[in-house]
């Protein structure tokens, strides 16, 4: 399976642990012919659902001929939301990404953070397949999916989205990760908070109004968990539409 491809761009999740899982950024040969970088955002919540969100980043090299690759997990604090507020980034364990095919791969953990958690977790693609095939591209219009990907303000520190634009279901999914509004310098990962966005955009539009924002509470971290989504406000997108991939 070639990891170095666009096409494993998208949302990834075990449906036996929902309200959680990971969106995925692929850009393509970033590091040179056959060597891409992949950024994931792994939204998911403390190990006791008294905890809260949490929110983990993940990022590395993908090989066009390796079958997994293996990378840093690290934790982003400090935080508050939409705000300069300086945050901090540190490892805090590893992780391996294997895709057995474009719709199942197998996300393996291991924290270094005195937790002890391990373990596997299976991924599925929550929306359509686009352009992905075993060997790379395989050759369809990528249209509205090429603006699938990392995003954020540089003024926001250590916060973004990252956004899921599919145009086989004309549905645009995106998980939002920040902090609570009220979170000072001091308040490490209880001050993470993350919220998913989902609506459905006109083709080739360059504005997206009424964008659900929603909070998913209850969850339990790679545990099944009777969990509660709810929506919390609403969005805009306006896009100015240019090449964004080489």
């Amino acid at each position: 399976m070639n990891l170095d491809q666009h096409g494993l761009i998208g949302s990834w999740a075990n449906p036996a642990t929902s309200g959680q899982g990971v969106l995925m950024d692929v850009e393509l040969d970033f590091y040179g012919t056959s060597v891409g970088l992949l950024f994931g955002g792994w939204f998911t919540y403390d190990v006791s659902a008294a905890g809260g969100p949490r929110w983990y980043t993940i990022q590395g090299q993908v090989h066009a001929t390796d079958a997994a690759a293996t990378m840093p997990i690290y934790l982003t604090d400090g935080g508050a939301f939409d705000s300069a507020q300086v945050t901090t980034t540190a490892p805090v364990g590893q992780a391996t990404l294997a895709f057995s095919d474009c719709m199942h791969g197998t996300l393996q953990y291991s924290f270094s953070d005195g937790s002890g958690r391990s373990g596997d977790i299976p991924l599925s693609r929550l929306l359509a397949n686009v352009t992905c095939a075993p060997a790379g591209d395989n050759g369809n219009s990528a249209a509205d999916y090429l603006l699938s990907g990392a995003w954020a303000d540089p003024r926001n520190s250590g916060q973004g989205l990252v956004f899921d634009w599919n145009p086989v279901q004309d549905v645009l999914f995106a998980a939002w990760y920040t902090f609570a509004a009220d979170a000072g310098p001091g308040s490490g990962a209880a001050g993470q908070r993350w919220y998913t966005l989902q609506a459905v955009p006109v083709p080739g539009a360059t504005t997206v109004n009424d964008i659900g924002i929603y909070e998913t509470t209850g969850g339990v971290f790679d545990h099944a968990a009777t969990i509660m989504t709810a929506p919390v406000g609403n969005a805009s997108s306006s896009i100015t539409r240019a090449v964004r991939r080489r």
